[in-house]
């Protein structure tokens, strides 16, 4: 039999009406189960299920043993935001009620992984990066473009979770809130950006938090530590890539909230068609400072004994050759970064974004597919949308015949016969 969580006594107990040890009911609002004990905070997070073994999260805050009155209001104002919130990379409201001298606050359950725990085992390339940045910036322009608008707040690694579906969604909204009541829960931050030190937050506030995530993710380091002797953070020193993925992250961490970056097209632009093919492909793998040593990727020397023993054993060449795997990037097989389920969740996520008329993200997804994982089906989508235009993405022949000639390349039938 499954064990839960008795919401009275908090023991791992058998599932049943009632609790083995304290004999109270074990059903949460007669229906839902206790499972795990995830996260501590204000109030304590559990991985929780109904009658039908469908799953939820559910936050529990105590009163009755409450040091803090103020927690009571932050609980209750996520309540309230994540009632008004509704975007598909946010988990939904579900329910709310008061039992056991306690509050609970039920929402949808996200299958998948934070980027807290994600960071244990994994290393990215730039392009996951900027993937993983034109995410969460989606999810900003919702909040933003709400009336009034909704900052986010305290953005950090346990809030980011990555679906196994591959979608990026943010989760708990305790010390999100409306502008100009942000000052007052600042205080819980883990940083803040330098316009709030003078009690004033702007929608650009967020970005700001996005830009020190992202630095801290590439150099796993101390955000104190990247600081120069003028208290400036020294990016070109610490983060080991690209151009312009140091001036992308000068732009979210300005001082100056006017010149920082303030939305997801503004962040998208600074990474025009040549960037995002030309120059992130050849230097792909990031290197990151861990425990002081700089862990570096040269393709040049992992490519030599390749090529080598490709010549000596021309059988295989030729193997590669006859089924059109000559084509392929060495590199980016070595790499192996993304699998073919990860292919497919661009490839899924360009279409969904396409259905819903969000044609940039759909044509950078597209984009990613067809570039990075050699997707035929992606290459011939974004081939027609530059063929034609749609909002947002003007008409151009070159990269249409460009991507067409690609698609053709991978296979694509119907995309052969438009570069005859």
């Amino acid at each position: 039999m499954n064990k839960v969580i008795c919401p009275s006594c908090n023991k791992n107990v058998e599932k049943s009406e009632v609790c083995e040890l304290c004999g109270s009911r074990l059903m949460l609002n007669e229906l839902y189960y206790l499972l795990k004990n995830l996260a501590k905070n204000i109030g304590v997070k559990y991985l929780a299920e109904d009658k039908n073994n469908k799953k939820f999260i559910i936050k529990v805050l105590s009163v009755e043993n409450l040091d803090n009155w103020s927690d009571k209001e932050h609980f209750q104002r996520e309540i309230n935001i994540l009632k008004q919130l509704d975007y598909m990379q946010i988990p939904k409201y579900i329910d709310d009620f008061e039992e056991n001298n306690s509050l609970y606050m039920v929402r949808e359950y996200i299958d998948g992984i934070t980027l807290e725990k994600e960071l244990e085992n994994k290393r990215y390339t730039e392009k996951e990066i900027i993937y993983l940045m034109s995410e969460i910036t989606k999810i900003f322009d919702y909040m933003h473009n709400l009336i009034p608008p909704i900052l986010y707040g305290n953005l950090k690694f346990s809030n980011i979770v990555r679906g196994v579906n591959g979608d990026v969604y943010l989760t708990d909204f305790l010390l999100s809130g409306d502008l100009d009541k942000i000052s007052e829960i600042s205080s819980y931050y883990d940083f803040l950006a330098p316009e709030q030190i003078r009690d004033k937050a702007v929608i650009e506030s967020d970005f700001y938090f996005l830009g020190l995530i992202i630095l801290k993710l590439i150099t796993r380091k101390e955000l104190e530590s990247l600081k120069d002797v003028n208290g400036e953070f020294n990016i070109r020193e610490n983060a080991n890539i690209s151009e312009t993925g140091v001036k992308l992250l000068e732009k979210l961490i300005d001082k100056n909230p006017k010149k920082r970056i303030k939305s997801h097209k503004e962040l998208i632009s600074l990474y025009d068609d040549s960037k995002l093919d030309n120059n992130l492909e050849t230097n792909d793998e990031i290197s990151i400072n861990i425990n002081e040593t700089k862990l570096k990727f040269n393709n040049n020397i992992i490519l030599l004994p390749i090529i080598l023993l490709l010549i000596v054993g021309g059988s295989v060449f030729s193997y590669f050759k006859k089924n059109k795997l000559a084509k392929v990037s060495i590199s980016n097989k070595i790499s192996h970064t993304i699998n073919k389920k990860q292919n497919d969740r661009f490839y899924d996520s360009a279409m969904s974004y396409y259905k819903h008329k969000q044609y940039l993200s759909a044509k950078i997804n597209f984009e990613t597919s067809c570039n990075q994982h050699k997707n035929a089906k992606a290459c011939y989508k974004v081939a027609s949308m530059y063929e034609i235009g749609v909002k947002g993405i003007p008409k151009k022949e070159n990269k249409a015949k460009e991507y067409y000639k690609k698609a053709c390349d991978l296979g694509e039938k119907n995309a052969c016969a438009k570069i005859k």
